[in-house]
């Protein structure tokens, strides 16, 4: 089995631990970034199977973020964003989001969503 690797962009550093805590009970190796370009370099440099993104990040938009991973990698990338406007929502599908979870969120929720996504990125690579 490939080692799942996942990038974790959020300047929150509770949710940010949250999001890894969940993710590494799901046996990701998680890197964290706190701001856009520092997510970018991640991953360039982790190619990870899974990104999550916030999109109110202090720097960079999150749709931007999207925009240069998805010139990087093909690996799912779930928007986690307290921005939940159908507009937000859309903007981020459209620049390459793989799916999106308005904040708060319950945990069981981010690991189903991760779980369905995982599913996905394999069938489709196989």
């Amino acid at each position: 089995m490939d080692i799942r690797r996942a990038v974790v962009i959020e300047d929150d550093p509770d949710i940010s631990f949250l999001i890894s805590t969940l993710l590494q009970a799901m046996n990701y190796t998680v890197s964290t970034a706190e701001t856009g370009p520092a997510g970018i370099l991640a991953i360039r440099d982790v190619q990870p199977s899974l990104i999550t993104t916030d999109l109110g990040l202090p720097d960079l938009e999150g749709v931007d973020v999207i925009r240069e991973a998805r010139k990087n990698t093909t690996a799912p990338i779930l928007v986690i964003s307290a921005r939940a406007d159908i507009a937000g929502v859309e903007n981020a599908m459209a620049a390459g989001a793989s799916g999106y979870l308005a904040k708060p969120f319950r945990p069981r929720i981010l690991q189903e969503i991760v779980a369905a996504l995982q599913v996905s990125a394999e069938s489709s690579a196989g």
